[in-house]
């Protein structure tokens, strides 16, 4: 008989949940629960740059290309 520090524990990582028994899919719903509240606390965003690039448009003369 296993304790629930035993299920805590497991790797769950190799079964797709058809092979779990309810006790493992039970402790995957509570692996993804706390994933989802650490990501609410610590409020994870997008950080953009501070401003945007500046755009310049391409110049094959300015890059020493021959005249013709």
């Amino acid at each position: 008989m296993e304790t629930e520090d035993d299920i805590r524990q497991r790797d769950l990582s190799g079964k797709t949940v058809r092979e779990m028994d309810e006790q493992e899919k039970l402790e995957i719903k509570r692996r993804f629960d706390e994933f989802v509240e650490l990501v609410k606390t610590r409020k994870v965003r997008v950080q953009t740059p501070a401003r945007p690039r500046q755009v310049t448009k391409w110049n094959p003369l300015a890059q020493g290309a021959k005249r013709v």
